[in-house]
């Protein structure tokens, strides 16, 4: 992966910004002038230009009108608007498709996509690579220092669409990235193990795509590959836009994810991290952890989110005020900027039923105030957070596309999702007041008082050797439930049940095997129900057992141990175990291992904050239909309101607070 150079011109870090995606070229000049009205009056700072407008930038090939994107740009500037393009390569025009049909993305059952809808276009296809490249130099040769743009943005939700494609040059692309992982094909056939069902290859050439198969899946090991080749894929389709943005431009690069493409890797070669989270189309418990999960990917960056709604997306309503909530939340939990989508109602197309900022005819919809509530928690958080940041966590929970959820081919029981999984897992950690941050397995875990790594089957030895020292630094970490049980190709270990980490931590594993509603007895008392598969520990005299099996075939065998590691324990589970349980056992070991917690109602969301000399507060956030009433630590004072408070603080529905303690 390559490093990530500093930018010369950087975006001040003492700011934070406001705006939404605007499109100029749906409009005529005079609806420009108003939609610049308009914007200054929520005192809006930043917009979003360019990222679906290929074929009026180039009408034909190799004819490019830029004129009406430098207007746009100039009338920014004029306004005092900042300006943050992005590469219009999720739209191939139709000129482009028409003169090269070969370029449309193959699904797994054959069928070659058209030009129509958006990403129809396969990202390993070299002429459409090429086309890309060219639109992109274009761009950023004419625009990559003009006095409004502060920032590109590349593409537009990577793979959101286009998951898996097989088409001829994905699949001469996935012998080159097979032959850089294995060197040869003698040692893929050994490491995928493929004398099962007469998998053997001859040459990296005969290893098949991921097309639809008659039976229920392809080899494993070709699953989890070729998920993984999907994600570099896009990746190196965008990595061909930075290098050439940054030949003719001094501004930061990133990119809106909307989390189709493998994170980490995807901002490890950008400026900074941006993502797209719409609070009503996914759940509060999903905003929540997709904030929490930003913070770690670019230390020491405040990331952006690029786009937001500014109303319900679906058809059951927001309560007034909750997206202005979300907005003050995402501020205080480490975003620069909050953009919208869209500004203005599209007027045709397919999501002219989009939420904007105003209609087609510029009339406010429902949610200007709740924007206009985000810019004045904008205004006052600015010269606030200058001072206070998002506290350091002490609990960490692994988050891991390419180590855990590539690998759920067939999920541990039916419909299973590894997002849904993590979700629950993330949301015990909330309800039991837990401060916590989502981390990748591949980053730094330095800081942390306890790791918690469910649903990882694979543990690769860079991870476990972090956790070593994690241990050694007299860390905790609780594995699993699900941690372990298969290797980085999608094998099976046979040095132990659960692998490496069971071969390093020393516990031993005496089964591994389906295991729904299995009743588990708690040390503690609590009565706890499995789920899915259940994983049974031979203990030792230097284990303490966590749990045992109640009845049947398991009975009085443990479900769970904790042992010493180092300078640090383990805390290992043997499956998953109903919510109510869960959340009993977390909090018994966050208190064992000294962790704080704050417990609030889910509808209340604390952020600690932390200056540089140590001084607290908390950020607060309540949704709830009913005024909640907090206790605080200490006594402090409102920094939105200016008001004391002691004891407890107030939080009416949909508001929000900043205490600084004293």
């Amino acid at each position: 992966m390559k490093t990530n150079p500093t930018p010369i011109v950087d975006i001040p870090s003492d700011s934070l910004f406001l705006g939404a995606a605007w499109y100029p070229e749906q409009w005529d000049k005079a609806v420009h002038e108003e939609d610049m009205r308009l914007m200054r009056s929520l005192n809006m700072n930043v917009a979003r230009v360019g990222e679906f407008a290929w074929s009026k930038l180039e009408p034909k090939e190799g004819t490019f009108q830029l004129d009406w994107l430098r207007e746009a740009l100039d009338l920014l500037h004029a306004n005092g608007i900042r300006a943050v393009i992005g590469t219009p390569t999720a739209t191939p025009p139709y000129w482009l498709m028409k003169k090269h049909p070969e370029i449309g993305y193959q699904e797994a059952d054959g069928y070659r996509h058209k030009h129509g809808a958006r990403q129809h276009a396969c990202y390993n296809n070299p002429i459409f690579r090429q086309h890309s490249r060219t639109i992109t130099e274009v761009l950023a040769r004419e625009f990559g220092r003009h006095p409004a743009v502060m920032a590109w943005q590349t593409d537009n939700e990577l793979r959101c669409h286009q998951k898996i494609c097989v088409c001829p040059a994905c699949q001469a692309s996935w012998a080159k990235w097979l032959e850089n992982r294995y060197g040869t094909v003698d040692e893929l056939n050994k490491v995928w193990g493929t004398n099962v069902w007469s998998f053997h290859y001859d040459s990296f050439e005969d290893v098949p795509p991921l097309y639809r198969v008659c039976c229920w899946s392809h080899h494993f090991g070709l699953v989890v590959n070729y998920r993984r080749f999907m994600s570099d894929t896009a990746i190196s389709f965008q990595d061909e836009q930075v290098q050439i943005i940054r030949a003719h431009s001094p501004l930061p690069v990133t990119h809106n994810s909307e989390g189709s493409t493998d994170e980490w890797d995807l901002f490890q070669g950008l400026d900074f991290a941006s993502v797209d989270i719409y609070p009503g189309l996914i759940s509060t418990m999903a905003s929540r952890m997709r904030v929490d999960g930003l913070r770690s990917i670019k230390p020491g960056r405040r990331f952006w989110t690029m786009e937001t709604g500014s109303d319900s997306m679906v058809a059951e309503r927001m309560k007034a005020g909750e997206v202005g909530c979300f907005g003050f939340l995402n501020y205080v939990s480490g975003s620069q900027a909050m953009l919208y989508w869209c500004w203005r109602q599209h007027r045709t197309g397919t999501e002219i039923q989009h939420v904007s900022l105003v209609y087609s005819n510029g009339q406010p919809t429902p949610g200007w105030d709740e924007v206009r509530r985000v810019s004045e928690s904008r205004q006052k958080l600015e010269p606030i957070l200058r001072d206070y940041s998002t506290s350091p966590a002490d609990v960490a929970i692994i988050w891991s596309e390419k180590n855990a959820n590539h690998f759920f081919s067939t999920g541990l029981e039916a419909n299973f999702s590894y997002h849904a999984k993590m979700a629950d897992q993330y949301g015990t950690l909330i309800e039991v007041g837990a401060w916590r941050d989502l981390v990748s397995d591949e980053s730094a875990l330095e800081g942390y008082k306890i790791i918690f790594s469910p649903y990882l089957p694979y543990a690769s030895p860079d991870f476990l050797e972090r956790m070593k020292n994690h241990l050694n630094r007299d860390g905790a970490w609780v594995v699993g439930p699900y941690c372990g049980y298969r290797e980085r190709d999608h094998t099976v270990p046979t040095n132990a049940i659960l692998g490496q980490v069971e071969k390093m931590l020393g516990f031993k594993t005496k089964f591994f095997c389906p295991g729904t509603n299995l009743d588990v007895s708690l040390s503690s008392g609590i009565q706890a129900m499995t789920r899915m598969y259940a994983t049974v520990f031979d203990s030792t005299p230097d284990d303490e057992v966590l749990g045992v099996y109640s009845h049947g075939q398991f009975e009085n065998l443990a479900w769970g141990v904790c042992r010493p590691y180092g300078k640090g324990r383990v805390y290992v589970l043997g499956s998953e175990i109903d919510s109510p349980a869960r959340a009993h056992l977390y909090a018994n070991i966050l208190d064992r291992e000294k962790v704080e917690r704050v417990v609030l109602p889910l509808s209340v969301t604390l952020s600690p904050q932390i200056t540089r000399d140590g001084r607290k507060a908390w950020a607060l956030s309540s949704t709830d239909a009913a005024t909640q009433e907090i206790a605080l630590p200490s006594p402090g004072r409102d920094l939105l309101t200016g008001q004391a408070v002691r004891g407890k603080v107030k939080l009416p529905s949909c508001t929000n607070a900043f205490i600084a303690f004293d």
